[in-house]
């Protein structure tokens, strides 16, 4: 065996990592939304934090080839609120699910990309090669698993679609937000 077989296996280990983490993120969250904090509150803390652990890295390590503020770098820094906006819309509806579920939407994105990519035609869908079959399978075991998942612990009631949903972590039935 070579001395360096670990590193074959480094990129799924760090994926398994992330994705443990993330959902580690996702139970704390939901607990301390049930404990009463706001989703704006959760947001602002993850935000402060992320900020505090990462600017001393951009200060340090980027000090010596930092560009000079222009309008189109201006522009993109104020593109990034974009992801603020996201993990709060993220947060309210974690707070109207499970973490299980905000997990499993969550890990749709790929295949979300993958089907809009085609429609618009930035993506070719190669069903007779293998790697083109791979995606195909791929996007339908990735969305199924989601509704199947989604289905097991919410349950599909018909009846009750546009009246509100049943909130399994609070056990509680639960009116959704107007601007939902």
């Amino acid at each position: 065996m070579k001395i360096g077989w670990w590193k074959e296996y480094l990129p799924c280990v760090a994926m398994v990592l992330v994705q443990l983490g993330y959902a580690g993120m996702n139970i704390f969250s939901k607990a301390a939304m049930d404990a009463g904090m706001t989703p704006y509150v959760l947001v602002t803390y993850r935000q402060i934090f992320a900020t505090a652990a990462i600017a001393p890295f951009a200060f340090f390590i980027e000090r010596k080839n930092r560009p000079n503020m222009t309008w189109e770098i201006l522009y993109q820094s104020l593109g990034k609120f974009r992801a603020t906006v996201n993990v709060f819309l993220y947060f309210i509806g974690l707070e109207y699910t499970t973490p299980t579920i905000a997990c499993a939407a969550d890990n749709t994105f790929p295949a979300i990309t993958y089907i809009v990519g085609i429609l618009v035609g930035m993506e070719k869908l190669k069903i007779r090669e293998r790697a083109g079959q791979a995606k195909v399978f791929g996007t339908i075991v990735c969305v199924g698993g989601a509704m199947v998942l989604s289905f097991l612990l919410c349950g599909l009631n018909p009846t009750s679609v546009g009246r509100g949903y049943y909130a399994p972590s609070k056990a509680i039935y639960k009116k959704a937000p107007s601007f939902l």
